[in-house]
């Protein structure tokens, strides 16, 4: 009766020595898993302040999402000069149109309104 799956069946331990770059890497990971640790306790930091403050939380979402609207235009614009063909605004047809080009272009970016 054999009993492969047995605690007792245990390995020589190699007679090599350690690789060097193997205890490098386990101190990168070491150190790298430290930040990690590190910047989830700024986090939980904010996050505890955020809801102590709604007001400064409102800012942020205001903030990001004017970001996150400036983003959606530039890479609608960006979107419509590469459909045509153009690598910026200096060619005339697009050095007037400004802002004023966005209503009713059939774009692929819609904006809802968010109140």
């Amino acid at each position: 009766m054999s009993d492969t799956g047995s605690a007792d069946h245990r390995e020589e331990p190699s007679e090599t020595p350690p690789d060097p770059t193997a205890d490098e890497t386990l101190a990168s990971l070491q150190g790298a898993a430290r930040q990690l640790i590190a910047a989830a306790r700024g986090l939980l930091d904010a996050a505890e302040v955020a809801l102590e403050d709604p007001a400064l939380v409102r800012d942020a979402v205001g903030t990001l999402g004017g970001l996150a609207r400036d983003a959606a235009r530039l890479a609608s614009d960006a979107g419509r000069s590469a459909a045509r063909g153009s690598s910026g605004p200096d060619r005339p047809d697009d050095a007037d149109q400004g802002d004023e080009g966005d209503e009713g272009d059939g774009g692929a970016v819609q904006r809802i309104p968010v109140e």
